[in-house]
């Protein structure tokens, strides 16, 4: 596994080893030729004093110079050397060090430019040269033009032994620098990197604290480095999707037990009464009967639970169809009727049978069963009143019935999962979902879902149905009559 820390000290490390080695050369390049300059100043002033020993006396030239006055210039193991010519080309004098059996390159310039060189020197020794033409002064003539006086060309050439030790020293100087530089360097960069990586490892931290448990945990971005607080608000986005997704799981669930729960018992009180009375072969017959309709509604309820599942997340398009409203609520009423019926609760159905929408029937007989459901358990005794209106091309159902257990401050919870009012919801079997399940699924298809309370009149209002528009009589709007009313 690639190990940032290790590649930001690598890559710093390198980088200052890069800049370490630049500066080194540009200060080696810089340095040598100031002692270049400085050694060929000291042999250019030679030249010049050589050249300055030269006078002209009428047509001879003589040149005062005794080897007791400069015996640098004699044989031995540290001679330097110089040699003088005549301007064209004929050879003049020569140090005492060069003898006969050697010669050193004439080439000059002037004083103020004067052209140096390297060379081997006669004894196998590295050398430098120097030279320049001088013009030879005439004592008797000491107005005479300078541009007329005859010029020598000297070259004095000297070891740059000691040149090449105080370069070599330099860059010996260089080198250690640069290795305590480059040591103190990874011991800053070291720090450096940990410490500049500390936010990340904490933020690591933080985020390995959040799990499944504890998807509600977020990270704290006001701490944190501008570079990561980004990161982290995109961390936190990405958690607040996991829990919506867990959550959707968790409703999921709840709302699959919530739509079994009525046929469940349903089978159970089948299977009492087939106990009882085992030997009533019409009884069994007709409860057979009824027990194969409750798993067929078991099994579309289901299949509405998951359809509902799979819209939600995303993962399959809405399947409308025309359903008859009418139809529809009668059919969801039918299985809550007995129990209504026990606590003095009645429906009435002001739907007209003409009434069709294009929605998808199964999800439509989840969301209007829950309504009826929370109607049949928790309405005040009296009637539950399904009607219709129209709104342009679209249907709004309206559900009324009389409670005395809310208040207008409830209607906010409704649509929250799980919620339960102490004094009305002392029921063990009901869930809480049911009405937070009508809001989903009415999201979910395009629709709307809303409370109201008017007085202790409770309405469920779904709104924004599709009418169905197709031939036959079937599809006819319908036209307000008088059963259809609005609470």
């Amino acid at each position: 596994m690639t190990s940032i820390r290790r590649r930001l000290t690598v890559m710093l490390l390198a980088g200052g080893l890069a800049i370490f080695a630049v500066a080194g050369l540009v200060l080696h390049v810089n340095v040598t030729h100031a002692l270049e300059a400085q050694f060929d100043e000291g042999l250019t002033a030679t030249a010049g004093a050589l050249g300055g020993l030269l006078e002209r006396d009428g047509e001879t030239t003589e040149f005062d110079y005794t080897s007791a006055r400069l015996p640098e210039f004699e044989l031995g193991p540290r001679a330097q050397y110089f040699q003088l010519w005549y301007a064209d080309g004929r050879d003049y004098t020569r140090s005492g060090s060069l003898g006969d059996a050697h010669s050193l390159p004439r080439r000059a310039g002037t004083p103020g430019a004067p052209q140096t060189f390297d060379l081997p020197l006669p004894d196998g020794r590295p050398g430098r040269a120097v030279g320049i033409s001088v013009p030879v002064s005439d004592d008797m003539k000491p107005d005479e033009d300078p541009a007329l006086q005859p010029r020598m060309t000297v070259v004095v050439a000297q070891s740059r032994a000691e040149l090449d030790r105080r370069i070599a020293a330099l860059d010996a100087g260089l080198a250690v620098a640069a290795a305590a530089a480059l040591v103190l360097i990874a011991w800053g960069v070291h720090v450096a990197v940990k410490r500049g990586l500390a936010p990340l490892r904490e933020l690591g931290q933080e985020v390995e604290r959040i799990d499944p448990a504890h998807l509600s945990r977020r990270i704290e971005t006001g701490g944190l480095a501008q570079e990561l607080a980004p990161f982290a608000g995109k961390l936190n986005e990405l958690f607040a999707r996991l829990q919506a997704g867990f959550e959707r799981q968790r409703r999921m669930t709840a709302a699959m037990a919530h739509e079994l729960r009525t046929p469940i018992a349903e089978l159970r009180s089948a299977s009492d009464v087939a106990r009882r009375w085992p030997d009533d072969d019409a009884l069994i017959d007709e409860l057979v009967a009824s027990a194969g309709d409750v798993a067929t509604r078991m099994s579309a309820a289901v299949e509405a639970v998951m359809r509902y599942c799979r819209l939600e997340s995303g993962q399959a398009p809405r399947e409308a169809r025309p359903v008859a409203l009418s139809a529809l609520l009668d059919e969801q009423w039918a299985p809550r009727a007995v129990r209504a019926a026990e606590r003095g609760v009645r429906f009435v159905n002001d739907v007209p049978e003409s009434a069709l929408v294009q929605s998808d029937g199964g999800l439509l007989a989840v969301l209007f069963g829950n309504l009826l459901d929370n109607a049949a358990s928790f309405a005040s005794p009296g009637t539950v009143r399904a009607s219709v209106a129209t709104e342009g091309e679209s249907l709004t159902v309206h559900m009324a019935n009389e409670t005395d257990q809310l208040v207008a401050g409830d209607l906010a919870h409704l649509s929250e999962p799980f919620w339960r009012k102490d004094a009305s919801r002392t029921d063990a079997a009901h869930s809480g979902l049911g009405l937070a399940l009508v809001v989903s699924i009415a999201g979910v298809l395009g629709h709307r879902a809303t409370f109201a309370l008017h007085g202790s009149t409770f309405v469920v209002s779904v709104g924004g149905l599709p009418l169905h528009v197709g031939p036959g009589p079937a599809a006819r709007r319908p036209a307000a009559p008088e059963r259809i009313t609005q609470p």
